[in-house]
C-alpha cells in the first residue's frame, strides 16, 4: 500500500509540471496550476521600455528612412518615469486597468503613485476603487490633467 501511495505522489508530481520551453536565457521550467492552465514563472524580464521619436514632417521622416535611420531619437525609459509612463497608457482606457497591473507592468509598487491616485480622486479625475485604476468622465474630458499628476518630480500643491 506504502508502494502505491508512493507511486501515486510521484505520478501527481510529474503531471504538475509542464514542459520546458527555451528562452534566450535558458530553459525555464513550466508548472500546470490547478485550473489546468501551462504557466511557466520565473521568465527574465524583457528589456526595458524605449520611447521612440521619428521624424516630424513626412519629407524629413522619408528621407531619413532611406538613408537608413527612421528616428530622430531613442531612449531607455528610466524608472523614474515608468509610472508616468503606466499611467500614460491605463489612463486612456475608459474601463480602467486593476491596480495590480500596476506592478506587474513597472516592476514598482502601487504606493510610489499612492498621492498622485489620492489628489487624482480628491479632485473626482480618478474613481475611488482600490482594485481599479479608472478615470471619471470628467477625467477623460480633463484627460491631460489627470496624466499630468502622475509626473516624476512635480510639486503636488
Amino acid at each position: 500500500m506504502k508502494t502505491f501511495a508512493f507511486g501515486l505522489c510521484i505520478l501527481l508530481l510529474a503531471a504538475a509540471h509542464a514542459e520546458p520551453i527555451r528562452t534566450e536565457s535558458g530553459l525555464v521550467d513550466g508548472v500546470v496550476l490547478e485550473s489546468q492552465v501551462r504557466a511557466w514563472l520565473g521568465i527574465p524580464m524583457a528589456a526595458p521600455p524605449v520611447r521612440e521619436l521619428r521624424w516630424k514632417q513626412p519629407r524629413q521622416y522619408l528621407d531619413q528612412l532611406h538613408a537608413g535611420s527612421p528616428l530622430q531619437e531613442q531612449f531607455e525609459v528610466s524608472s523614474r518615469d515608468l509610472s508616468f509612463e503606466f499611467m500614460l497608457n491605463a489612463l486612456r482606457l475608459t474601463e480602467g486597468v486593476p491596480t495590480a497591473l500596476f506592478a506587474e507592468r513597472t516592476g514598482m509598487p502601487l504606493s510610489i503613485a499612492a498621492a498622485s491616485i489620492a489628489e487624482a480622486t480628491r479632485k473626482g479625475l480618478l474613481e475611488p476603487d482600490p482594485l481599479v485604476l479608472r478615470p471619471t468622465a470628467l477625467g477623460r474630458r480633463f484627460l491631460n490633467d489627470l496624466q499630468q499628476l502622475f509626473l516624476p518630480d512635480r510639486a503636488i500643491p
